[in-house]
């Protein structure tokens, strides 16, 4: 899988070649052992290396699969750890899909996402009112003499 990553990031033709052969054999030991984690990271890398090489229609459809198959267990990090491509074509994906909710929780979990994202993705949740008992803040852990 490393030798994978490192060629897409190389990215020349001959690189991402050799990666899709890498990640087509790395995908059937994925199916044959139910590993979804590794399912989902070979359909990412195989989606950028897709892009890499100016097939769009095919690399949307494996980043689609990926994510599909990510939503049901709420996998993000497999994505976040291929950091800025993969967030951009999440972006693009974002913006013309019906899975557009699931793919907005993965963009704000990235390093640099738009703050807008990140309050679009997120529930509001409800602001509890302070406490009106003790209202110090600071509380001793072992009784001893105070410090003036």
């Amino acid at each position: 899988m490393t030798r994978a990553r490192i060629l897409v990031a190389r990215g020349s033709e001959a690189d991402l070649r050799l990666a899709r052969q890498i990640l087509d054999v790395l995908y059937e030991i994925a199916e044959r052992t139910n590993n979804t984690r590794y399912k989902i990271e070979i359909l990412a890398l195989r989606a950028l290396a897709l892009n890499a090489q100016g097939e769009n229609s095919q690399a949307v459809a494996e980043l689609r699969q990926a994510v599909d198959i990510a939503r049901p267990g709420a996998f993000i990090r497999v994505f976040v750890d291929l950091s800025q491509p993969m967030q951009r074509m999440l972006d693009r994906l974002a913006k013309h899909e019906h899975t557009a909710e699931t793919i907005r929780r993965i963009l704000a979990t990235f390093p640099d996402a738009d703050e807008n994202l990140i309050r679009s993705a997120r529930p509001a949740l409800p602001v509890r009112p302070p406490s009106q008992g003790n209202s110090t803040l600071f509380e001793r852990l072992t009784p001893g003499s105070s410090r003036s």
